[in-house]
Parts: C-alpha cells; sequence; structure tokens
C-alpha cells in the first residue's frame, strides 16, 4: 500500500510538472505528457506537441493543429482551421468549410473541397482532386489523373462536373461540363524543347498544334469570307489549324 501511494504521488508531481508546460481550458482531453494543449471546449488533443483552439477539435497526429469548431486534424504536422475541415495527411492543410486534405502536403480551402492524393491543391468550391501534383480551382469541378489541372466553372454536381481526365494537362471552362480552351502534354524529345497542342471548343485529344471545334471554326470562316470575299480554308490549314468532326 506504500509503494503504491509514493507511485501516485510521483506521477501526480510529473502529471502537474507537464501541465504547467501546457495550457487546457475545463472539458478538454489533453495530452499533457506529449506536451499538447487546448483552448475552448470539448477539444481533443492528443498527439504529441498539438495544439486546440475553439469547440470540438480533434486532433490525433503529432504536431498538428486545429482552430474554429469540429475539425480534425490528424495527420502529422498537419493544420485544419474552419468548420468540420479534416486535415488527415502529412503535412496537409485544409480550410474553410468541410474542407478535407487527405493527401500528403496536400492542400484544401473553400467549401465542401476534397484534395485526396499527394500534392494536390482544392481551392473553391464543390471540388474532388484525385491524381497526385494535380490543380483545381473554382467550383464544381474534378481531377482523376496525375498532373491535371482545371480551371473555371462546372455546370452541377453529377455529370456536370467539369472533369479533367488527360494526365499532364489544363482544361479551363465556365458553365459547362465540356472545357472551352484544352493544353496537352509536350512530347517527350531529347532536349526537352518541344510544346504541347492546343484545343478549343472541347476538344481534347488536339491533333495539331491548334484545333478548333467544327461549329466555332465555321463560324471564324464564315465571318472572315463575308469581310474579305474569299476562302481561307487552306491559308489557316497551312497555319498548322484543323477542322475537326
Amino acid at each position: 500500500m506504500k509503494n503504491l501511494i509514493i507511485l501516485a504521488a510521483i506521477l501526480l508531481i510529473v502529471h502537474s510538472t507537464y501541465s504547467q508546460n501546457c495550457v487546457s481550458c475545463e472539458g478538454n482531453t489533453v495530452n499533457y505528457f506529449g506536451v499538447s494543449s487546448a483552448i475552448g471546449v470539448n477539444n481533443y488533443s492528443q498527439g504529441q506537441r498539438s495544439f486546440a483552439s475553439g469547440e470540438k477539435n480533434s486532433l490525433k497526429g503529432d504536431y498538428a493543429s486545429a482552430l474554429g469548431f469540429g475539425n480534425s486534424s490528424n495527420g502529422e504536422s498537419a493544420f485544419a482551421a474552419g468548420n468540420k475541415c479534416n486535415s488527415a495527411g502529412l503535412n496537409s492543410i485544409a480550410l474553410g468549410e468541410r474542407a478535407q486534405a487527405f493527401g500528403r502536403a496536400s492542400f484544401a480551402a473553400g467549401f465542401d473541397v476534397m484534395a485526396k492524393s499527394p500534392t494536390t491543391f482544392a481551392i473553391g468550391s464543390g471540388i474532388d482532386v484525385w491524381g497526385s501534383n494535380s490543380i483545381a480551382i473554382g467550383h464544381f469541378l474534378k481531377t482523376t489523373v496525375s498532373g491535371a489541372f482545371v480551371i473555371g466553372y462546372g455546370a452541377g454536381t453529377g455529370d456536370n462536373y467539369l472533369m479533367n481526365t488527360t494526365t499532364n494537362s489544363l482544361m479551363i471552362g465556365f458553365n459547362s461540363s465540356k472545357p472551352t480552351f484544352f493544353v496537352s502534354e509536350s512530347p517527350e524529345t531529347p532536349t526537352d524543347d518541344k510544346t504541347g497542342r492546343i484545343g478549343i471548343g472541347n476538344v481534347t485529344n488536339p491533333l495539331t498544334k491548334l484545333q478548333l471545334k467544327p461549329t466555332l471554326m465555321k463560324r471564324l470562316l464564315y465571318a472572315l469570307h463575308r469581310m474579305i470575299g474569299v476562302v481561307i480554308i487552306l491559308p489557316l490549314l497551312n497555319l498548322g489549324m484543323q477542322i475537326i468532326a
């Protein structure tokens, strides 16, 4: 019995010593032995040297931080701030409302956005980014492969997202599920001095340096024909432009 009392006294002293180096308000669950802290109420700060501020934030990752309400920061050195954000990846950041950063060194900011793969970047609202090194900026956007960039405003949820499914490419469009502007990756060469191809009007596999959708090209040719009174299809084709079916 005497030994148990001595052990309890030692643990109390150690706990008090660690607590003096940390901060916590009433109602928080804090890992004092891991030099963690929490300010606010009902926070859970269990990772080594983690810090929570606000209400109902949960930290399981070492060196993680969370600010606001209902955020989770479970990745090591991760940071979440806002309302119900989740930074689960190593060194990830989630900001805003229901932003989620799952990949290592991923970044998600805005409303209902997800950065799911390593080194992905999602900013805006209604965004879902898959594939490492991919970026989406805007509204109702998706990527499904690595190195995919998409910028703009999709037509809505379901099948109406503006979605980039082509590796190492750029897609831009607004209020549509189809891109207005597309840039492909450059071909591999020994000197790396080549450039990619451009598609305009929902052309995502351009066969020439610049390829336009027929309706857009026809309008252009018709307008020029009305202005100068000559047919100019051949000169345009010689410049590397092509009409596709």
